[in-house]
């Protein structure tokens, strides 16, 4: 297609993942699109109204494919869909349409099982940008740089730069707090900046112990917000917990599923679990759903 008297084609990557690697899936797509590569990546182009159907056809019929591979990935039938049909378009591999990034150790079965796969688990966050920029460039040849010296300590390369790619720079998975509980992101989650900027000012002007509440009708989204602010603040807490308050006599056996998060056993009180995530400095309790108030203040600790 030709725009202006220039020839316009379409982006380079499509990332395939599923939605308990999103984290990843972003932390690439940013990575590459810095690097100056055109991504497509369901969370940012898949918006309220597209056909998806027919954004995913465009996506896997002009680019080259991002897989962000773990245990998940490789346990989703849609997930299989998408990276067969890159497989297809380039069965011998000759034009690099599939570019395998292992996120966690797990073995590829059958035809991924020859592709080479590029490891993003267990390193820093440099090497890993470094890994995925590699695996990008096509065709490979030499680098654009003089190797560094072997005998010098190689010195760490810059950080990707603002203002590219969707909003703030994703952060390093690796580096995202332990989260016990906590529903995935949503993908089409859109609006309500207002309300998020107003819960972040509530719980940051509280002080070193904050609570907060957010109230309104059922089916209002009150949980969507709030997942949508523990995603995007992720970077601010060292561990988020997550306990589905709707029944109160269950309270304290997500409690002790949440102890080992903060280092005690499953078998402690849960008023200990729960004054120890409020001792904890970056932490985040979250009481979903907890529409008997009473039940929640009962639990020493926990302050109205």
């Amino acid at each position: 297609m030709t725009v202006g008297g220039s020839e316009v084609t379409g982006p380079d990557f499509f990332v395939s993942y599923t939605g308990k690697d999103s984290a990843w899936a972003e932390w690439i797509a940013w990575t590459l699109n810095a690097t100056g590569y055109r991504v497509v990546i369901q969370a940012w182009d898949f918006g309220p109204g597209s056909n998806f159907v027919d954004e995913m056809h465009r996506a896997l019929s002009s680019t080259r494919m991002a897989v962000v591979l773990s245990t998940d990935y490789l346990a989703s039938r849609f997930a299989s869909a998408e990276w067969q049909a890159a497989w297809r378009n380039d069965p011998l591999g000759r034009g690099r349409k599939l570019v395998v990034f292992r996120v966690e150790d797990c073995d590829p079965p059958g035809l991924l099982g020859p592709i080479a796969a590029v490891d993003l688990f267990g390193v820093e966050q440099e090497t890993a940008r470094d890994r995925v920029v590699a695996a990008a460039h096509f065709p490979p040849g030499p680098p654009d740089a003089e190797p560094v010296f072997p005998g010098a300590r190689p010195a760490v390369g810059p950080a990707v730069g603002a203002g590219v790619g969707v909003g703030v720079a994703p952060v390093f998975p690796p580096d995202l707090p332990v989260m016990g509980g906590v529903p995935a992101r949503l993908a089409h989650f859109v609006g309500r900046d207002a309300l998020l900027d107003q819960l972040h000012a509530r719980l940051a002007a509280a002080g070193s112990v904050a609570v907060t509440a957010v109230a309104g009708m059922g089916g209002v989204g009150k949980t969507a917000l709030v997942v949508e602010y523990i995603h995007r603040y992720a970077q601010l807490f060292d561990r988020v917990g997550w306990v589905p308050a709707e029944q109160p006599e269950l309270i304290g056996g997500f409690l002790a599923g949440l102890a080992p998060v903060v280092g005690l056993s499953a078998e402690t009180e849960p008023a200990v679990v729960v004054a120890a995530w409020a001792r904890l400095p970056r932490s985040l309790l979250v009481f979903d759903n907890a529409d008997d108030p009473d039940a929640i203040r009962a639990i020493k600790g926990v302050r109205p």
